[in-house]
């Protein structure tokens, strides 16, 4: 399971993404500040999903926040934390690319994986 629960902050909104263990303590696995990202975040975690429930969560003890409880195969949401995470690492610039633009309008975990790994061998 995974919670994805939108936070603002002084700069701006950041999706942040949990992975759901009642017993574990909250931190974010993924925070996705840009809005390309999120977008393409949003459209892979659809995707997968094969359940989705609207919660609340309260991270810090103190602060009650609206969340949407996603259902994915384990497989699947380990790859996907994975490239989401790597996602949330990128340069905004690097999200303005064409590539990233065009996975915005078709997105895949391959065709980001794909895409991840060509920036990866750019960057050196």
């Amino acid at each position: 399971m995974l919670l994805l629960v939108p936070w603002s902050f002084t700069g701006g909104f950041a999706l942040r993404i949990y992975r759901y263990y009642p017993w574990s303590p909250h931190r974010p696995e993924v925070e996705i500040r840009t809005f390309r990202g999120q977008i393409i975040a949003m459209a892979l975690l659809d995707a997968y999903a094969e359940h989705k429930i609207l919660t609340t969560f309260d991270p810090t003890e103190h602060s009650r926040r609206m969340a949407v409880m996603v259902s994915i195969p384990d497989e699947t949401a380990e790859r996907l934390l994975k490239a989401l995470s790597a996602l949330g690492n990128l340069n905004p610039r690097v999200l303005r690319r064409k590539i990233f633009e065009e996975l915005t309008e078709e997105v895949t975990l391959e065709k980001l994986e794909q895409a991840l790994s060509i920036q990866k061998l750019i960057d050196g």
